[in-house]
């Protein structure tokens, strides 16, 4: 069946976690013969050591509101200000990588795996920054008025990985975030 929480997002690992650590209770108590006895010792000790790789990959992962739950308490934006917004997917990839998110050098926020969050500011130019061993940067104009989406994705570095910064359109941003976790400070501190 494989390792549990390899390929699924936080949620299915969520799930896998308990069902892999039962399976492994549920062989234990059976008798065991022989060659038979070893080899799945062997098993329910790698399927153990899987599960404890799962949830320390899980304890990586956003856990805040859902972004549906929490859609129609986002306040409207302030005149002459624009939101931008940052997503990351939700994946055990890189999911123990989480600096924080810089705006114009202000920390704004932390990548998380599965999280969004977003600020308000004045209409200008910005540039997002994340940083592990190396900086990643984006440069982007913000209007009055105008939502920017901002998606974080991780990568291998030459030490640790990082996480690269990169504009994402509308379309792909507002389909992915009914999937993911607010990671932010609560919405209303959010109307400065």
């Amino acid at each position: 069946a494989g390792a549990p929480g390899f390929g699924m997002g936080c949620e299915a690992q969520s799930a896998a976690i308990p069902r892999g650590i039962a399976s492994i209770c549920n062989d234990a108590d059976r008798p065991n013969t022989g060659c038979a006895s070893r080899d799945r010792f062997v098993q329910r000790l790698l399927k153990l050591a899987a599960t404890g790789v799962a949830a320390l990959a899980l304890a990586g992962c956003a856990t805040g509101v859902s972004y549906q739950s929490m859609a129609d308490s986002i306040p409207t934006l302030k005149s002459g200000q624009g939101r931008v917004y940052f997503l990351r997917s939700s994946s055990i990839v890189g999911v123990a990588i989480q600096p924080d998110v810089r705006l114009n050098g202000e920390v704004v926020g932390t990548s998380k795996s599965g999280g969004f969050f977003f600020v308000d500011r004045p209409a200008g130019n910005y540039l997002a920054a994340a940083s592990t061993e190396t900086e990643k940067t984006l440069s982007f104009s913000l209007a009055a008025g105008e939502t920017k989406y901002l998606r974080m994705s991780p990568s291998i570095g030459l030490l640790v990985g990082r996480i690269v910064i990169n504009l994402e359109t509308p379309e792909k941003a507002k389909e992915e975030l009914p999937s993911l976790s607010y990671t932010g400070t609560a919405a209303s501190d959010k109307a400065q």
